[in-house]
């Protein structure tokens, strides 16, 4: 027999859902591969770079992406190009910088 739920229940079983929701979506905005700052390094890189060209930040490169760049730490433009996000055109167009930068962090942390 199914029974009506009280509007307490209801609220209850909400705010349930939406903390489980906002706890998640708290987990997916922070990179863990990041504790010597190579995301960060990268964001102000894109930053830079969309500033010149008049652009969002986002038209670089996403978030995303980014993350995965930290994660892989590409050397060549064959690696570069393996992350995901970076197609032909934004390897020829931004993998010299990027790829740079990633070899300077990797220098300064070692």
């Amino acid at each position: 027999m199914l029974r009506m739920r009280s509007r307490e229940e209801w609220r209850a079983e909400r705010q349930e859902r939406k903390a489980a929701r906002s706890e998640k979506r708290a987990g997916r905005r922070t990179l863990e591969v990041d504790p010597n700052g190579l995301y960060a390094a990268l964001k102000s890189l894109r930053a830079e770079l969309a500033q010149k060209e008049g652009v969002p930040a986002f038209v670089i490169f996403s978030n995303a992406t980014l993350e995965d760049m930290a994660r892989r730490c590409p050397r060549t433009e064959k690696e570069f190009m393996a992350v995901s996000g970076v197609g032909q055109y934004k390897a020829s167009r931004y993998a010299d910088e990027f790829l740079a930068m990633i070899s300077d962090w990797e220098a300064r942390r070692n």
